[in-house]
């Protein structure tokens, strides 16, 4: 595990005050090596480029289909087979650094900690993970010029995505990928600027296209609870669904993958209507209990799809599973009520630094007990290559006195975690 300096960060652990929301009665062909490298650079390059090829063979980066099928009911449909995915949240190991800071913090410098609760989860017959890829405030993997308009993402990205694909294909994991940590997160014009948000779409879809062809990336989620800027008056509601619609929109354009957005809450589904969401994934916490849309305990699918005249699936993108609510109970009740999983928070409390854990015994009882907990598919060995070698073809290292780091945002829960960077 690489060692690197400590930063500070603040945290403000998840509330249960009631937000005062709605009454509760919605590639680029860039090269990864810059010029004027060594011959000797370029060699490195091609066998290590070969031997990516060859894991990706190995890991079957071959999909069942040629396109994303069309979601409806109370499974989602992914690689030939209908699925409730319940599994867990990472969100993540380094915040802000897990995908781009490769040996510094990146999932390249970290695979060791994560494959073994990886395994973990394997062990207990969970096969989904929910990853936040760029947290925090004017996320800078993704570059910009003079005018704030977004032109590429940065190359250091590409290794970290290749290790995390590789331990999940190691596992036998399927990853829903989280875009931007809130709506206020991304520079305010990518939001509100109609150039600017076209452009957003085209740089993330270098990123869709590098993975269309493997399985393991199910799903990507634009935006995590958006609606409390919204209803906080911090952001325009029109342009931040127009900016959820170009995403959406390149998403299904390079790639097969699923679309999805990690609503505050199933009352602000409606909110999105004009977006082309192949799944709903609402949060519910247990503040949320009194009743109405909120409480996605006290109703099921059914009550959604009759009260929005939504069909397709609904996902609990995040819930609360620790041992002391009788978690079996809980996963097996949303399962009955026909959600298509439920994802408990979290798989790294430590790093969240808010305590909040999943019970494994119950996510094992439910896999066995039910017999569509997946995606499943095939566990192969992880490959000899050594992706340390692939973060060194992009240049110097990064450090972290290299790149801002977002101060704390206030939202009805942040989670900006305390702990180092390891």
């Amino acid at each position: 595990m690489a060692s690197i300096d400590p930063i500070e960060t603040g945290s403000t652990l998840r509330t249960s005050a009631h937000h005062p929301g709605p009454d509760p009665h919605q590639p680029s062909g860039r090269s990864l090596v810059p010029a004027g490298r060594t011959s000797l650079r370029r060699s490195a390059t091609c066998c290590v480029l070969a031997c990516l090829i060859t894991a990706g063979i190995e890991m079957g980066w071959t999909r069942t289909e040629a396109a994303a099928p069309v979601q409806e009911g109370t499974k989602l449909t992914w690689q030939g087979g209908r699925w409730n995915v319940t599994g867990v949240n990472m969100p993540w190991y380094n915040w802000g650094c897990d995908f781009g800071c490769n040996a510094n913090g990146g999932v390249v410098g970290t695979r060791t900690t994560l494959a073994s609760r990886f395994a973990t989860l394997q062990s207990n017959g969970i096969h989904t993970v929910r990853w936040w890829v760029f947290p925090g405030a004017n996320p800078w993997q993704i570059t910009s010029d003079g005018t704030g308009r977004p032109t590429g993402i940065d190359a250091a990205v590409y290794a970290d995505f290749d290790a995390a694909l590789q331990l999940a294909a190691q596992y036998d994991l399927y990853f829903n990928f989280v875009l931007f940590s809130g709506a206020t997160h991304p520079p305010r014009s990518w939001i509100d600027n109609p150039d600017h948000r076209a452009a957003l779409g085209q740089v993330l879809g270098t990123l869709f296209a590098r993975y269309r062809n493997n399985p393991r990336v199910m799903s990507w989620e634009i935006f995590n609870e958006p609606e409390f800027q919204i209803w906080n008056n911090e952001i325009s509601e029109a342009n931040t669904v127009a900016t959820a619609r170009v995403i959406a929109d390149s998403v299904h354009a390079n790639s097969d993958a699923l679309v999805t957005l990690g609503n505050a809450s199933a009352a602000a589904i409606p909110m999105w209507s004009t977006v082309n969401l192949d799944y709903y994934s609402p949060h519910w916490y247990d503040y949320m209990s009194g009743g109405g849309d909120w409480c996605m305990a006290c109703n099921d699918h059914n009550y959604y799809k009759t009260r929005f005249g939504i069909t397709k699936p609904m996902v609990a993108g995040e819930i609360y599973l620790g041992s002391d609510i009788n978690p079996s109970a809980r996963v097996s009740s949303f399962y009955d009520k026909g959600y298509a999983g439920v994802w408990g928070w979290s798989l790294f409390s430590d790093r969240t630094a808010d305590g909040m854990t999943v019970d494994m015994p119950a996510m094992q009882a439910l896999a066995s007990s039910r017999g569509d907990i997946g995606p499943r598919g095939q566990a192969v060995p992880a490959p000899p290559t050594n992706l340390r070698i692939t973060a060194l073809l992009f240049g110097p290292s990064r450090h972290l006195w290299d790149r801002p780091m977002a101060a704390a945002t206030p939202m009805a829960r942040s989670r900006r975690p305390e702990t180092a960077l390891e």
